[in-house]
């Protein structure tokens, strides 16, 4: 699986999934951020941690801006809202929210093993404020 974190405009991002499908050429992207192993669930689920609520269907859902019609890929803007949250993660914060993240049901692994990945995330969430970008998720089975 493969999840990648793209700061862009709308248009960018789609040319993004359509150049890893093999269409067209790469896009020039403003940052990203190649991981694997994510989809909207556990960003939906980090989301809720971030903002110390239960998850709620719905209020953390990520639409779909597209999708090849079949799961195999998908594209995810982040809400405003959760990348102000990511953004706003500090280096106490970001050890607690590591924790409680790793020992959801989704991911069950070691906080350390994601710690890396929030704080590139946060650094992505600033930029994306700081340059007026989304914050977008693309993924592929």
């Amino acid at each position: 699986m493969r999840a990648d974190f793209l700061v862009a405009d709308l248009d960018v991002a789609r040319a993004y999934g359509a150049f890893l499908r093999g269409e067209g050429s790469r896009p020039t992207l403003i940052a990203a951020f190649e991981t694997g192993n994510l989809t909207g669930v556990e960003i939906t689920t980090l989301w809720a941690i971030l903002e110390r609520i239960e998850w709620n269907a719905d209020r953390h859902i990520l639409p779909e801006l597209l999708s090849d019609g079949e799961g195999n890929s998908w594209l995810h803007e982040l809400p405003p809202d959760l990348v102000q949250l990511l953004a706003g993660l500090g280096e106490e914060s970001v050890q607690e929210v590591a924790r409680d993240w790793a020992a959801t049901e989704e991911l069950m692994c070691a906080p350390s093993d994601l710690l890396p990945g929030l704080n590139e995330l946060s650094r992505l969430a600033q930029l994306a404020i700081e340059v007026k970008k989304s914050l977008f998720l693309w993924g592929a089975i």
